[in-house]
C-alpha cells in the first residue's frame, strides 16, 4: 500500500493549519500556503483531483476520479480506492489543485 502517511505536507507548500495565540491553539479557515499556486483570488473555490496514469505516465480517462473540496478529501478518497483503481490498470497518479500539480507521480503498486 502506498504511504500516505509520509507525504510531505511542508514541502508541498502548506503549513500546519493550527497556529498559536496568546497561548491558544486556533484552526486557520484554511491552510496556509507558501509560494506556488494560490488560486484565482478570495473566495474561489479549489478543485482537487487526481490526474490517473499508466505505468509510462499516460493519461487514462477511465474511470474519472470524483472532485473534491480539499486536499484532505481527496487523499482519503485515493486511500480508499487504490486497489481498484490498480486493478483497472491505473499504475500511478499525481494530485491537482485547481489544475496544478501538487505532487506525484505516486505509484499505487503495493510493496
Amino acid at each position: 500500500m502506498p504511504d500516505f502517511d509520509r507525504l510531505p505536507l511542508t514541502r508541498l507548500g502548506l503549513l500546519n493549519e493550527w497556529h498559536h495565540t496568546g497561548g491558544r491553539a486556533v484552526k486557520r479557515a484554511e491552510p496556509t500556503r507558501v509560494g506556488g499556486h494560490s488560486g484565482s483570488g478570495k473566495g474561489t473555490a479549489m478543485t482537487w483531483t487526481w490526474r490517473l496514469e499508466g505505468a509510462d505516465g499516460t493519461e487514462i480517462n477511465d474511470p474519472v476520479p470524483p472532485a473534491h473540496s480539499n486536499q484532505s478529501d481527496a487523499e482519503s478518497w485515493l486511500g480508499e480506492n487504490w486497489r481498484e483503481l490498480a486493478d483497472v490498470g491505473v499504475a500511478q497518479v499525481r494530485l491537482l489543485d485547481s489544475g496544478t500539480e501538487v505532487y506525484g507521480p505516486m505509484p499505487l503498486a503495493e510493496d
